[in-house]
């Protein structure tokens, strides 16, 4: 009898251990075999849709309007010098931004609200890529380094590169904005 209930307890603790070691392995397997989410994917979507590009750095979604965060572009109607030319910069980031959101959805995330009412967001367009970076890389914007340092390195690749606004003379956004 003591044999019996011995081996009764051993098929007990036995079960257990094995649905246990069952559901460890189980666990273990789906985390190594689920594809990591990219690195550019937000992690919540507060503002999402088709948007209307308004200038270089603000769009609007639904009606929002949305203020890229860390990135100041070029006023509408702001003169940039290449090669003693003058052209029309914050036009062509306006134009660059249009190409890269590509009457595709955006997703936001919305992180705070200026004192026009606009709702500060970082932005990946349809394939989840970040804009604001893709903005400061192509030398259509600038960080704007007073709010956020997250685009520090992508300015100092482009200025570096000498492309988009910094293939020329310009003056940075906010003073224009203060000298006008």
């Amino acid at each position: 009898m003591k044999l019996i209930a011995q081996i009764l307890i051993a098929l007990i603790i036995g079960a257990f251990g094995g649905v246990y070691l069952a559901n460890f392995i189980s666990l273990n397997n789906k985390n190594v075999t689920e594809s990591k989410p990219s690195h550019t994917m937000p992690i919540r979507a507060d503002i999402q849709g088709y948007a209307i590009v308004t200038d270089g750095d603000t769009i609007k979604i639904n009606g929002t309007r949305i203020r890229f965060h860390g990135i100041d572009a070029p006023e509408m109607n702001q003169p940039c010098w290449r090669n003693d030319n003058q052209y029309q910069c914050g036009r062509a980031a306006k134009d660059y931004l249009t190409e890269l959101i590509n009457n595709e959805p955006v997703i936001c995330q919305y992180l705070s609200e200026d004192k026009y009412g606009r709702k500060i967001s970082k932005c990946y367009n349809h394939e989840n890529q970040d804009i604001e970076a893709m903005m400061v890389s192509s030398g259509s914007a600038m960080a704007y380094l007073y709010y956020s340092k997250d685009y520090e390195r992508q300015q100092e690749e482009a200025r570096e590169a000498r492309i988009g606004i910094w293939a020329g003379r310009f003056e940075e956004p906010y003073q224009y904005r203060k000298n006008n």
